[in-house]
């Protein structure tokens, strides 16, 4: 069968033929046992995924246009025209061309695997027109497939609504012109937009949301975009990471299990841990960027340089969040929560400086069930000040601090520029050196961020300035996990 031929089939006839030739790829597969496909069997193979993909692709369509049909019928609308067929099977008219559509039949999957193989595919196309990085489509996959059913239901409703090209486009009219942008909305377009704003009412049922405004594309998203293209906060390399489809994230954790040798028919101690439920809420945050009106001409371009704009904006917020927030509207910082249990906070050796034998302390101190993932933190100013330090003979006692990924004492240092530095002239307590497992550091973003437009912008007297607004607002949270898996290095100084 050719593309040509796969560009008529029906509903049922692409269902079939794509069932067909994931069958006979699967015979070739399990023929080939654990061995390497090659020669024929090889091309083959590719050649039926590829058609079965070309055929998903085609029920794709056909399910669109009849859904866009049910629309107009729904509404009263022109511009199609049925005509009799076989039993259950009618064609519709579209432009161009006309499709065929056939009834769902009674072996139809479960909706739940429906929602998420429309997010797939959805997600799929936004890979391939460069909308979307694969890394960015690997975190929403993961939020449709793992969680609870209702959170993975709303996920994968949320992709497909936000990920949508037909969106996409209506967004980039509704950001070029906010009062008239929906009378240029195609009908695919409207029927888009209107998709998203029920997945945005049902999130504002269920969470704290409730200021109205749209949601963002999937693709501008700032939960997405920090997890695409890798953030400058090295924070979010160094921590973990996660997404969620609600406004706290609940876990467990655990100073781990005790083990102990038993002779023969001895019973065994208690070894249950103590499990703690941590909590992290997703707190609010915004931005704000203003834009000439004369982007009305070049709404697609504004569009694919908001995302950049957003990242740079939140980063530079949540950077200094992420290390001393207090964690009353805004995320917990790890120097806020290390410093709040001050057995976990050591004492500078140096007066009123950072000095070489402080990192060595650090590690000392640190439990050694942590010590193998361990990493330090500092800001650049007290890295600089180890890099200087000189042994009696001229040496540096630090030399591996001079190399592109500088290590101290053998383990990975992060320059976090937000953290203290130690400046003698002033009176302060500062925190300028933690090192720990940064794996017990969570930073928590959730997806699904909304958006507001402002048509007109108003200067300090009250005119407009020619401008719109564009406010987005998203959340995300931050706290430690397991205190005990770091120690933090303290320095006061008195002016």
């Amino acid at each position: 069968m050719t593309d040509t031929d796969i560009s008529r089939l029906t509903h049922s006839e692409a269902v079939r033929e794509r069932d067909r030739l994931r069958t006979e790829a699967r015979s070739i597969l399990e023929r080939a046992g654990s061995a390497d496909l090659t020669g024929g069997d090889a091309e083959r193979f590719d050649d039926l995924t590829g058609r079965a993909e070309e055929c998903n692709a085609r029920i794709q369509r056909l399910e669109r246009a009849h859904e866009l049909a049910l629309t107009q019928i729904r509404s009263g609308g022109d511009g199609f025209a049925t005509e009799g067929g076989s039993t259950g099977m009618h064609r519709i008219g579209e432009d161009p061309g006309p499709v065929h559509r056939s009834a769902y039949d009674a072996e139809d999957r479960p909706p739940a695997d429906r929602q998420r193989d429309n997010a797939m595919r959805v997600l799929e196309r936004s890979i391939k027109a460069g909308t979307m990085h694969e890394r960015g489509a690997e975190t929403i996959e993961k939020l449709i497939t793992t969680g609870a059913p209702q959170s993975r239901s709303w996920t994968a409703r949320w992709a497909a609504a936000a990920g949508d090209h037909n969106y996409l486009r209506a967004f980039a009219k509704k950001i070029a012109n906010p009062e008239m942008g929906q009378t240029l909305w195609t009908a695919q377009e409207a029927q888009a937009w209107r998709t998203a704003a029920q997945v945005q009412a049902e999130r504002a049922m269920n969470t704290v949301d409730v200021t109205g405004g749209f949601l963002i594309p999937a693709s501008l998203d700032p939960a997405i975009l920090l997890s695409s293209n890798g953030s400058t906060n090295p924070l979010r390399q160094m921590a973990r990471v996660v997404q969620t489809a609600g406004d706290v994230w609940h876990g467990i954790a655990s100073e781990g299990v005790v083990a102990e040798w038993l002779g023969e028919a001895e019973e065994a101690a208690d070894a249950s841990p103590e499990l703690e439920q941590p909590a992290v809420p997703c707190y609010k945050g915004s931005a704000w960027v203003p834009f000439s009106v004369e982007i009305e001409g070049d709404g697609a371009g504004f569009v694919t340089e908001v995302g950049k704009l957003l990242m740079d904006s939140v980063e530079q917020l949540t950077a200094a969040a992420y290390t001393n927030g207090s964690g009353i509207g805004q995320p917990t910082g790890f120097v806020s929560a290390l410093t709040a249990v001050p057995t976990h906070v050591l004492n500078g050796v140096g007066s009123e400086a950072v000095v070489a034998a402080d990192p060595y302390a650090l590690q000392s101190a640190l439990p050694p069930r942590f010590q193998g993932t361990s990493a330090f933190a500092a800001n650049l100013t007290t890295i600089n000040v180890l890099r200087q330090a000189e042994t009696t003979n001229g040496a540096l006692k630090f030399p591996s601090l001079q190399d592109a990924v500088p290590m101290l004492c053998g383990k990975r240092i992060w320059e976090v520029s937000n953290m203290d530095t130690v400046n003698a002239a002033v009176t302060a307590t500062n925190y300028p050196l933690v090192l720990g497992d940064w794996s017990q550091f969570l930073i928590t973003d959730r997806v699904g961020s909304t958006v507001e437009l402002v048509p007109h912008v108003f200067g300090p007297n009250r005119r407009p300035t020619g401008q719109r607004g564009f406010f987005c607002w998203f959340r995300t949270g931050s706290d430690v996990l397991v205190n005990n898996a770091f120690r933090v290095l303290k320095v006061t100084t008195t002016a």
